[in-house]
């Protein structure tokens, strides 16, 4: 549309550029005005011509444009359904993976649980008598143990029926021939008796004994120990026919092993450590010492009632030479050695009898009490040597803890076992030399009573007459 405005514009200001000269203006002029009409005429039906055709494009847009706006519509509610479909695609996703997770961890903890009881299986299966009967079973169960084998249903039908077997078995007798190891671990034929799970027996033309089973040659075998001789007795009155009464060993041996492996006096004083012989040492002095006391005290005599009847007698009829001769003859009573000190000094005041024979009692306590403060040392001694040596060993364990941690237990309970032994001698040695220190102390306290009670008797006895005589 601008281009014709342009046109008619030029076309108008043509003739004014253009004009003629005077003479030939009007007759121009007409021709001017023509031209100029005529190029009006063209340039409207130009300016006519490019309106339809703006009009005819600007239909064409809007027509363009109502379809592309229609299409945009029609787009962006497919693109609204499309993500809808994103979205709940999305919580689908996540809500199967929420799924997949919690399934993986059921199976996982499935997984781990079956392991465990193929564990406790394989355990079993490690420990049972009836397992020679089932040799497949070992091999299936090492199988299941490996960590990439995922567990189908076979295998937890393998597993239940293992346990099935086993439950079977152990309401079950049964006697076979078959083979065996023996106790010098060679192979050996006899008779088989199996009862239930809990006790397998073999018998040979020369020997009876328990069985049990051996997982590493996959074999029944002998129990190692010493059979008592009764149990050997009714197994072979029980095979024979004779009797129906079978000892049956829940322990599957142990009980036979510890007996038969436990250690000597000499190997248990070894393990108790360097302490264990100064324990010793003490006990040793204490059974001298007491042995000393007992041969001592025992010929002392502490009841000297009869004796002193026989003195009062001479007494009274003042023989003071016999009654002295009378005390003199039996050394072995310390009573009467306080007693003829006391006839010495007949005649003297009360003062000086008195002193005499607390002079004598005391000259005879060292002889009565002679080592007994020592047993009593000893006695305290003892259980302290324990006490120590029980120390060090726990010291020692936990140094072993230190260096190789707490991984084997039987190594801790070992060594604190033999860490104990020497509280357990020292207590044992201490006890005893108590008991009989505590005897041999009522035994001089008897003595010495009898000693005093028997002088001051005496001593009336001497004041009493001498008051008589002077009376």
């Amino acid at each position: 549309m601008i281009v014709p405005l342009i046109s008619l514009l030029v076309l108008v200001s043509a003739p004014f550029v253009f004009l003629p000269p005077e003479p030939c203006r009007a007759d121009s002029w007409q021709n001017t005005v023509a031209i100029i009409q005529q190029e009006l005429q063209q340039t409207e039906e130009d300016v006519n011509f490019t309106r339809e055709l703006i009009k005819r494009e600007k239909n064409k847009i809007n027509g363009d444009l109502e379809s592309l706006q229609k299409a945009v519509s029609i787009e962006e509610t497919r693109l609204a359904e499309l993500q809808a479909k994103f979205d709940q695609s999305l919580q689908t996703q996540e809500s199967m993976n929420s799924q997949i997770e919690t399934e993986k961890l059921e199976i996982q903890s499935l997984e781990e649980i079956f392991r465990t009881i193929v564990k406790d299986a394989e355990a079993m299966d490690r420990a049972s008598i009836i397992s020679p009967e089932i040799p497949s079973r070992s091999e299936n169960l090492q199988s299941l143990l490996d960590s990439k084998h995922f567990p189908g249903i076979e295998d937890f039908q393998f597993l239940i029926g293992a346990f099935f077997q086993e439950m079977e078995a152990s309401a079950q007798i049964r006697k076979q021939e078959g083979k065996y190891i023996d106790a010098e671990g060679k192979s050996a034929d006899g008779d088989i008796l199996r009862i239930g799970k809990f006790t397998a027996l073999f018998q040979t033309a020369n020997d009876t004994g328990y069985l049990r089973y051996d997982p590493k040659r996959r074999q029944l075998a002998a129990i190692q120990g010493s059979l008592p001789w009764s149990s050997r007795r009714d197994l072979q009155s029980y095979f024979a026919g004779h009797s129906d009464h079978l000892p049956l060993d829940l322990s599957a041996g142990a009980i036979f092993e510890h007996s038969g492996g436990q250690r000597g006096v000499w190997e248990w004083l070894r393990a108790g450590g360097f302490l264990v012989w100064p324990i010793i040492m003490v006990g040793s002095v204490a059974v001298a010492l007491i042995i000393e006391r007992l041969i001592y005290l025992g010929r002392v005599k502490a009841n000297s009632n009869a004796f002193m009847l026989k003195l009062q007698a001479l007494t009274d009829k003042e023989q003071w030479q016999e009654a002295k001769t009378l005390c003199s003859s039996q050394t072995s009573a310390p009573t009467c050695k306080v007693l003829e000190t006391a006839l010495d000094h007949v005649g003297t005041t009360r003062d000086v009898i008195e002193n005499a024979i607390q002079e004598a009692i005391l000259r005879e306590l060292p002889r009565l009490e002679r080592f007994l403060p020592t047993l009593s040392v000893l006695a305290a001694v003892a259980p302290l040597l324990g006490l120590l040596g029980t120390v060090t060993g726990m010291i020692n364990t936990f140094q072993v803890i230190t260096l190789v941690g707490t991984g084997d237990s039987r190594m801790m309970s070992g060594g604190i076992s033999e860490a104990l032994i020497t509280t357990q001698l020292g207590l044992a040695v201490a006890i005893p030399i108590i008991i009989v220190h505590n005897f041999l102390e009522r035994r001089v306290d008897k003595v010495i009573g009898d000693m005093e009670e028997k002088s001051v008797a005496l001593s009336v006895i001497l004041l009493k007459q001498q008051k008589a005589a002077h009376g």
